[in-house]
């Protein structure tokens, strides 16, 4: 389980903030990690709110762009990232 969760880019709503952290440190079927990938390790969650699904198509596509930079200006190693599924759910 996730440990010193912390959100570095925050929503201007409070809530987003403490539901996306909530959800990462609640996070168990990371485990078995994959092979040479450390458990001791800083790992990025990114967390995605939409109110429908084109919003949700936006933000992700917005989103695999900006990471494809991120990670080709630091060299990080495509292979070392794991992509979780969308899921979207109604509020409440």
């Amino acid at each position: 389980m996730p440990s010193n969760v912390t959100v570095l880019r925050k929503s201007r709503d409070s809530r987003f903030n403490r539901e996306a952290a909530r959800a990462v440190s609640a996070l168990k079927g990371l485990h078995p990690l994959p092979a040479g990938l450390a458990t001791a390790r800083t790992l990025q969650a990114n967390v995605v709110f939409a109110t429908n699904e084109s919003d949700m198509a936006r933000q992700i596509a917005r989103l695999r762009q900006s990471e494809r930079i991120r990670m080709a200006a630091v060299g990080t190693d495509p292979d070392t990232v794991i992509a979780l599924n969308p899921v979207a759910r109604t509020p409440g």
